[in-house]
């Protein structure tokens, strides 16, 4: 349950930008080396950003245009046609998660509208 005192410290929250993209680039090379082929690498990475970005509405479209396609076939092609081990790339990003920003005694609280954060018992 959020209180006014979290509310007022989420807003004072300021965000390292070159950490977060940093650690994004991390990430992404962990996901990235589940392919062996470049376009999939490309486009999961563009995808994930797109779907990070703050678009009024999130589909192949909008993600595909911030990424700078001129459709959204590429995208499409990759959501239905590429093949990933999606445990591995699961054990990736949960590696990542308790590696880079995991605190011994945090827990991950996830609700039902998709808003996460992690908080210490």
């Amino acid at each position: 349950m959020w209180t006014k005192q979290d509310t007022a410290v989420a807003a004072a929250y300021r965000v390292d930008a070159a950490r977060w993209s940093g650690l994004f680039d991390e990430l992404m090379d962990a996901i990235g080396s589940r392919s062996s082929r470049s376009e999939p690498r490309r486009r999961v990475r563009d995808f994930l950003a797109g779907l990070l970005a703050p678009l009024p509405t999130k589909n192949c479209w909008t993600i595909a245009e911030h990424a700078g396609d001129d459709g959204p076939g590429g995208m499409q092609d990759f959501i239905g046609r590429a093949s990933w081990d999606d445990a591995m790339v699961r054990a990736d990003v949960q590696d990542f998660v308790v590696a880079r920003l995991g605190h011994p005694d945090g827990v991950l609280l996830i609700d039902e509208t998709g808003a996460s954060r992690l908080a210490k018992e």
